[in-house]
């Protein structure tokens, strides 16, 4: 199931994939399977494409969210440019994949004007972080165990806030350079 936020909207449907995976570049089938073995043993992990526009991002992320993560019992949140800043994963969703297409227009670096009228980075950072996943316990007292995966396109990672990049909050990059799309 993927669920497309947009705001305070949304809607429910099945994760659509125009290109599988293996029709990409061999290089990046072989990240995805190295991606595919890392979501099988960590619990929170974050990835970041990037690439010039028409290199396959935001087909791979849709790909990957069709099908590696769905048939792992994932469920799938899109989130729109509108959604980031208010979205909060629910915590009765055992397995969940947060898509953020364009995440360079999104956490901007800080030190920019731009990036100072809005909270979007520091929501994408504590996304990054887990806090505003893990850091509720249910009522009887038991902080369950969650697996999260986001998955991060950007045009250029220059326009990212550095803190998203830092060690810890992104788990593996890679930059797709063929012409794909």
């Amino acid at each position: 199931m993927a669920v497309m936020v947009s705001g305070y909207q949304c809607r429910i449907g099945q994760v659509q994939s125009q290109f599988p995976i293996n029709t990409f570049p061999q290089d990046i089938q072989n990240f995805t399977e190295t991606v595919q073995q890392e979501i099988f043993v960590q619990n929170q992990l974050a990835i970041l494409i990037s690439g010039e526009p028409g290199t396959g991002k935001t087909a791979w992320t849709q790909a990957v969210a069709k099908e590696i993560l769905v048939p792992l019992g994932y469920v799938i949140f899109i989130l729109d440019h509108d959604a980031v800043e208010n979205f909060v994963p629910p915590t009765y969703l055992e397995q969940i994949c947060l898509i953020i297409n364009e995440a360079d227009n999104l956490a901007q670096d800080r030190s920019l004007e731009v990036a100072q009228t809005n909270s979007k980075t520091e929501h994408i950072l504590s996304l990054l972080d887990g806090t505003l996943y893990q850091s509720v316990v249910d009522e009887s007292g038991i902080n369950h165990q969650h697996k999260l995966v986001v998955l991060m396109t950007c045009n250029t990672k220059e326009r990212l806030d550095p803190a998203v990049l830092r060690k810890g909050r992104v788990d593996l990059m890679y930059e797709f350079t063929y012409c794909f799309v």
